[in-house]
């Protein structure tokens, strides 16, 4: 009884790795159709369908805000002042409303 057990386990792995790999090949035979259309899809990581791949450009670094001149608990640098009219350094107050305290 054990062996057929097994046997059945393997038959369907079997099963779902053709059922993959059919419906990954239609899918990116879809794919390729709409690149000729003009669109610019395609399949990354996992089998995930992205229309573009985005990454992060910048990172903040463990440096003091060239305006503020302090480092933060929450990190923040220049960037976060682009609310104010006149950049200058937040006030305790600004702090506590952003969840940060200064170092």
């Amino acid at each position: 009884m054990a062996t057929s057990v097994l046997d059945q386990i393997r038959t369907l792995e079997h099963q779902k790795a053709k059922v993959k790999t059919e419906t990954l090949r239609k899918v990116k035979q879809a794919l390729n159709e709409l690149n000729k259309l003009g669109f610019d899809y395609r399949v990354v990581g996992n089998g995930r369908v992205s229309e573009r791949v985005r990454r992060r450009t910048r990172t903040l670094k463990n440096a003091p805000c060239r305006i503020c001149g302090f480092r933060t608990v929450g990190p923040h640098d220049a960037r976060a002042h682009r609310g104010q009219a006149k950049k200058a350094p937040f006030t305790r107050k600004e702090l506590a409303e952003r969840a940060m305290r200064r170092v």
